[in-house]
């Protein structure tokens, strides 16, 4: 079986955003929304098409410890099945710098969002900040792990029980998912989604493996936290629900009714049933059971 390689818009999507941008630099410039449109439909292109979904090539981080996640390279696209918990005030980002190379004079205009901070090439000077030094706008939420996407949830769907003998770790991620060029207004607290970004831990001002202490300096796109996990949004989708085992696409679940053998009367049968034996044959209260399962999913 031959191996599955990881896509290079998975491992490097910043090429990505880098070509979009560089196709139209003057434009996006003056209207960063069109540049987030752009990066969002290049991304949702190869996420999924009309006839194939091609998420799971992209690392679901749920479940995963910090070291596992620290383990994943800077600015990798990932994903993560999340609820958001509270929302920061509004802060703001430098979306564009203008570059001048030392030797050439020659300016060029690099895009600065989606990550934290810009890593300048050998002989490279900000000359300005954007077309007209203006800030923009960045809603930061903090966003936790749904329970259903945890390891021992999972193993409990995927095995019917725990898989191992040891004690369960508690901890979930736990991240801030900031979201550029207007993105993610209609995102509220407790609302569930699926993110798709670039996952970050390091101060872009501090040296990184991919960056030594003497090498060119970073200016950063906008503050950030020593130590805490941020996700740079490149587009999300709001879950229809929460459980891992049920397909994602709303003609699928509907679908399922029309399958042989499946029936949501015999599903509903033997929820009853089950429910009945853990309440000693109480009939109306595995009604009331049920009634209240459902109402808080």
């Amino acid at each position: 079986m031959p191996v599955q390689t990881t896509p290079d818009w998975v491992s490097n999507p910043l090429n990505i955003v880098d070509k979009i941008f560089a196709n139209d630099s003057t434009g996006y410039q003056q209207d960063a929304t069109m540049l987030r449109a752009a990066v969002e439909a290049a991304f949702l292109g190869r996420i999924k098409s009309d006839t194939s979904d091609y998420r799971h090539l992209v690392p679901l981080i749920n479940g995963l410890s910090k070291e596992q996640l620290q383990a994943i390279p800077t600015n990798s696209l990932v994903r993560f099945r999340c609820m958001v918990r509270d929302e920061r005030p509004s802060s703001y980002h430098q979306g564009f710098l203008q570059v001048r190379q030392l030797n050439s004079g020659d300016i060029k205009a690099v895009c600065a969002m989606f990550r934290d901070g810009v890593v300048l090439e050998m002989g490279e000077q900000v000359v300005a900040f954007g077309e007209r030094g203006a800030l923009s706008e960045m809603r930061s939420l903090k966003c936790v792990s749904l329970p259903v996407e945890s390891a021992w949830s999972r193993a409990i769907h995927e095995h019917g029980k725990s898989t191992s003998d040891k004690p369960l770790d508690p901890s979930q991620p736990v991240l801030i998912a900031n979201f550029f060029a207007e993105a993610g207004a209609s995102v509220a607290v407790n609302d569930a989604v699926e993110l798709f970004g670039l996952l970050s831990f390091d101060d872009p001002m501090l040296p990184s493996p991919e960056r030594g202490a003497g090498d060119s300096p970073a200016i950063s796109a906008f503050p950030v936290q020593h130590d805490e996990m941020r996700l740079n949004v490149l587009l999300y989708e709001d879950l229809l629900h929460t459980h891992p085992a049920l397909p994602l696409d709303k003609t699928r679940i509907l679908s399922m009714s029309r399958e042989d053998g499946f029936s949501f009367v015999r599903v509903r049968e033997s929820l009853m049933e089950l429910l009945k034996f853990c309440l000693n044959g109480d009939a109306l209260g595995a009604e009331y059971l049920l009634l209240h399962l459902i109402s808080s999913m």
